[in-house]
């Protein structure tokens, strides 16, 4: 079971992740890559890449909070085994890995993609009869 001060590490490294603006600036500028993913699709090679890149991104955020912590991956790991079973540290576990989970990463792309165009306000004048290929602006509500 997991004790108070292992659940607050827990709970600091999910808020580090769903802070991570770096991480929330590479989704919004890599998603329009992933408008014509299908699940179980014809994959770009692009796509790989930028998991690479996203994967990476998330590894390294995850090292420099715990560093701050003055804690490791080796410990992080020490403590998850010490809790398995515990429902709070199973969830961490499978909220970290779905980061690293190719297939999530497309799909998450792929809703940010449809999200943001979804949300296309478009001018008649910019439009040349092409609204798709000239957006007025951008924006996008807080999801």
């Amino acid at each position: 079971r997991l004790k108070p001060r292992e659940a607050e590490v827990l709970r600091s490294i999910e808020r580090e992740l769903q802070d991570f603006h770096e991480l929330q600036d590479f989704v919004t500028m890599h998603c329009d890559a992933f408008l014509e993913y299908v699940e179980g699709g014809e994959q770009k090679l692009e796509w790989t890449t930028l998991h690479s890149e996203y994967t990476v991104l998330v590894e390294s955020r995850v090292q420099r909070f715990l560093q701050e912590l003055g804690a490791s991956s080796t410990d992080l790991v020490r403590m998850l085994k010490e809790v398995a079973g515990d429902g709070h540290a199973e969830a961490f576990v499978s909220t970290l890995l779905s980061f690293n989970s190719y297939s999530h990463f497309c799909s998450v792309m792929h809703q940010a993609a449809t999200h943001l165009y979804s949300n296309l306000d478009l001018s008649d004048e910019e439009t040349d009869g092409d609204a798709a290929s000239h957006p007025k602006s951008l924006s996008v509500e807080p999801g």
